[in-house]
């Protein structure tokens, strides 16, 4: 059975499943293309606020199907599909939170350490082990995950092939919080409900400057004036500071 991205909305937040269960949710090429797609639209949706990506069943996602990119002969570059969604993921101007329970491996990890946010089970693990099966991760990808947990993590994880329990990963900053499996999707959508309450682009903003997204050409104080100009156009965030300042008056 071909594995699907299923999307999902709850109000203002945005739900997009990797679904393909009998394969631990592995994606194959027509799921990593999709899954970019997906976020790339739900991204440009002014009514979504928060993209939460979560698996299907008891694992978060075990990465590529290797079996169906190299066995099954699809003719694409995995490393291609893969950069391709995680870039999606950490360009786009939402927030967006992983929820990760059960296997969180390989591209799987790679796709939640493209999230803003991580929140897991306290039975989840996670594991990058292209190590083991001699496979070249992208560097994009390697030097993303070295800059969430620092170098010596990330070569604990990529060259000596080490799986992480869910509070091992929050000690090495991995992930950001972790719940036990009754309370992860309460705190998940307590969580996403205080995201989608905030200022979008503020928020977006801070994204692009915390991970040096913005222009190359562009000094840092062009691309503060360029956020400022877009803030002092748009109607919710000029009412935004005109309600915090009456209240300080008052």
């Amino acid at each position: 059975m071909t594995g699907r991205i299923l999307s999902n909305r709850v109000g203002p937040v945005a739900q997009i499943t990797l679904s393909s269960p009998t394969r631990k949710n592995a994606l194959d090429a027509a799921m990593w293309s999709h899954l970019a797609a997906e976020v790339q639209r739900l991204d440009a949706d002014d009514s979504v606020r928060v993209i939460e990506i979560r698996g299907d069943g008891s694992d978060f996602s075990t990465g590529v199907d290797l079996v169906a990119a190299w066995a099954d002969r699809q003719g694409v570059n995995p490393s291609e599909l893969t950069t391709d969604a995680e870039r999606a993921i950490t360009h786009a101007q939402t927030p967006t939170v992983a929820v990760l329970r059960g296997q969180c491996v390989g591209g799987g990890a790679m796709i939640a350490c493209a999230c803003d946010f991580r929140l897991a089970s306290s039975t989840s693990s996670i594991a990058v082990t292209p190590a083991r099966f001699g496979v070249i991760y992208p560097s994009t990808s390697v030097r993303r995950l070295a800059h969430l947990c620092g170098p010596s993590v990330a070569k604990r994880l990529l060259i000596a092939s080490e799986v992480f329990s869910a509070h091992d990963a929050r000690a090495a900053r991995l992930v950001d919080w972790v719940h036990s499996d009754d309370e992860l999707d309460a705190a998940v959508e307590a969580f996403c409900a205080k995201l989608a309450e905030l200022a979008p682009l503020s928020q977006a903003a801070a994204k692009e400057f915390i991970d040096g997204l913005g222009p190359a050409e562009e000094t840092p104080l062009e691309a503060t004036q360029r956020w400022e100009r877009a803030a002092g156009s748009d109607p919710e965030q000029r009412a935004r500071l005109l309600g915090f300042l009456q209240r300080k008056r008052g």
